[in-house]
């Protein structure tokens, strides 16, 4: 009876050690951080609104990457960031989004 119980505990810790777990992990935590980062996104846009600024909808480009009109001119969300708030907060949500190594390459 005391290996049955041994056993379903050694077949827990494999569940729990498992490289799929680990990837489930790192996933949901990507997906926190990219539902934190969209909010943050959203909110910037509407603080651009709010003073008055015409906001345009985002749209991607075909490279990727994310743009909107503002008062006409085309942003990136860096520039988006940085026109609601400052450069070194943008460069902090940015930085969170995006893996240090890429950052520091387009930087």
């Amino acid at each position: 009876m005391e290996n049955a119980g041994l056993m379903v505990q050694i077949e827990a810790e494999r569940k729990l050690t498992r490289p799929d777990c680990f990837i489930a992990g790192l996933q949901e935590e990507n997906t926190m951080k990219n539902n934190s980062y969209e909010m943050a996104y959203r909110e910037a846009r509407a603080v651009l609104f709010r003073r008055g600024k015409s906001v345009g909808r985002p749209i991607t480009r075909e490279d990727g990457l994310r743009q909107c009109r503002v008062d006409g001119f085309p942003m990136t969300d860096a520039a988006v960031f940085t026109e609601a708030w400052d450069q070194r907060l943008a460069e902090e949500l940015l930085r969170e989004r995006i893996p240090p190594a890429v950052f520091e390459h387009h930087a």
